[in-house]
């Protein structure tokens, strides 16, 4: 049973920043003593100050986890000020991330990420247990990551330090069981703090590495992580929970939605999870052809544990939500009543007259060249000038069932305004082929098409909204389509440079009609 309002003695390591300083606090909150630590004075007076100010029951106390004598000083001093009793619980959080090439790292860089993240764990852990093992009661929560998890490129000795916390934190928990000391793992994903910061500003210099290219790359990704991050109020929550709890759980993902993409991952075949990281961190001359669609739908999975995703920014106005602004492309999403699966939107300019990426849009036989994940795509019947139907083929990674389409296509064009828009929906044909895919069904798209005053440009509105069924869970469709609408406007203006783009006379045919001026 969870309870709060047991008051207990805590030892917080590394809380003069960032997780461990807001975890120090959320727990003197509630009611907790709290010894919180960390090497900074400065920080530490600050820290104090505040917990002063808010008459909270937070005593703070240099300790350096790398020095033996601190930590035996630390202890003697706690022991003195609890006349004897010592902790109750230790939340083991100092720590700190080191970037860059393993070959670019030196035997003492790799030694002092481990001195720091396991062995300065292991010998807090060994000082104050003792009063825990003597009253047959105790907690020991042990801040890992997602990072112990799975393991990216240039963070290798970060990575190797977190699965060592997760082994030594698997051993102790059976160890202790039998002596009333409860262990548990805290694994938070990507979280607002300073360890960005010291994680990125840890890259070794770049000047005569192998990976100068992909270390140019951190400052984009360390961006995106940054906007991505969540609260570290997530990481207090599952503390709490560790510590409150009778029968406390080994592990606690945090935020704890993250834990189902992490349970998924060991589905994924290494060899697509290494290709993927070859991807986004610059590490890949050309990517096989046969890994791309697999690569592209488990981007989202992985972009989770790393941060590489963005916040959302409402529109109050439209029910649209801004999701990001890159390359002049807009990319939106938007909640769909009754509906469990979201609409998605790209929007931007491409460099190509009206006319032009409209013959594109309607070039059904080279979909495939540009269109996420289309294999094959051909007109089955056309019902007249402006409305024919289609029968799309979509490959999927290998552990799903590839997705086909049978949709009607109509055409709108608008002189006054100089738009044109291509609308296209699911419909039951027969002249669909029957297949042993999964026929989903596009419940709504569109391209809307919009001429710039001099008529070299073209603003472009993309819009989908999908089902494509079978059992996939809502929340997986979700989170891989979402970079649907930029793909989508970036593959188009790769599709208008190449070259051999020609003009469609029939949608020529249909503007002049409509009254539009060459």
């Amino acid at each position: 049973m969870i309870d709060h309002r047991s008051p207990r003695t805590v030892l917080v390591t590394g809380a003069t920043a960032g997780i461990g300083r807001f975890i120090a606090l959320d727990l003197a909150a509630r009611g907790h003593r709290v010894f919180a630590t960390g090497r900074n004075p400065r920080a530490l007076a600050e820290l104090g100050s505040e917990a002063a100010n808010r008459k909270l029951p937070l005593t703070v106390a240099e300790l350096d986890v790398t020095s033996s004598e601190s930590i035996a000083r630390l202890a003697a001093a706690i022991r003195t000020q609890t006349a004897g009793h010592g902790v109750d619980v230790v939340i083991n959080n100092a720590g700190y991330g080191q970037g860059g090439a393993l070959l670019d790292l030196s035997d003492a860089t790799l030694r002092a990420q481990f001195e720091t993240n396991v062995f300065g764990l292991m010998a807090v852990t060994r000082n104050f247990t003792p009063e825990m093992v003597a009253r047959g009661r105790g907690w020991i929560v042990n801040v890992s990551s997602v990072g112990g998890r799975v393991t990216f490129p240039f963070f290798g000795a970060y990575h190797a330090s977190k699965y060592a916390v997760e082994a030594l934190s698997d051993a102790l928990r059976a160890e202790l069981h039998p002596l009333g000391v409860r262990v548990s793992l805290v694994e938070p994903g990507p979280i607002r703090s300073e360890f960005s910061e010291r994680a990125f500003g840890s890259l070794p210099a770049s000047d005569g590495s192998s990976y100068a290219g992909s270390y140019a790359l951190a400052g984009g990704i360390r961006t995106a992580t940054d906007r991505a991050s969540f609260g570290p109020e997530h990481v207090a929550r599952a503390v709490r929970l560790a510590i409150g709890s009778r029968f406390p759980r080994a592990r606690y993902v945090a935020p704890w939605f993250l834990a189902m993409p992490l349970a998924l991952l060991p589905l994924v075949p290494t060899r697509v999870l290494d290709a993927l990281f070859r991807r986004v961190f610059g590490l890949r001359r050309t990517a096989p052809a046969q890994l791309q669609r697999a690569t592209s739908a488990l981007l989202g999975v992985i972009a989770i544990a790393l941060g590489l995703t963005v916040s959302a920014r409402a529109d109050a106005a439209s029910g649209w939500e801004t999701l990001r602004n890159q390359d002049g492309i807009t990319v939106s999403r938007r909640d769909v009543p009754g509906s469990p699966f979201v609409a998605l939107r790209g929007e931007g300019d491409v460099d190509a007259p009206l006319l032009t990426v409209g013959s594109v849009l309607v070039d059904v036989a080279r979909d495939h060249e540009w269109i996420d994940d289309i294999v094959e795509a051909r007109v089955l019947r056309r019902v007249s000038e402006t409305e024919y139907v289609v029968y799309s083929h979509l490959g999927t990674p290998p552990t799903m069932s590839d997705r086909d389409f049978v949709v009607d296509v109509t055409i709108s064009a608008d002189a006054p305004s100089r738009t044109i828009a291509v609308r296209m929906h699911s419909v039951d044909d027969p002249a669909a082929p029957k297949t042993d895919y999964v026929r989903a069904d596009l419940e709504e798209s569109s391209f809307v098409l919009t001429a710039s005053a001099d008529g070299s440009k073209t603003h472009v509105v993309a819009e989908m909204h999908a089902d494509p069924k079978g059992s996939i869970a809502a929340w997986i469709v979700n989170l891989f389509q979402k970079n649907w609408g930029y793909n989508t406007i970036a593959n188009l203006r790769k599709q208008l440079r190449k070259p051999g783009i020609g003009i469609s006379a029939p949608l020529q045919s249909l503007l002049a009609s409509r009254g539009f001026s060459p």
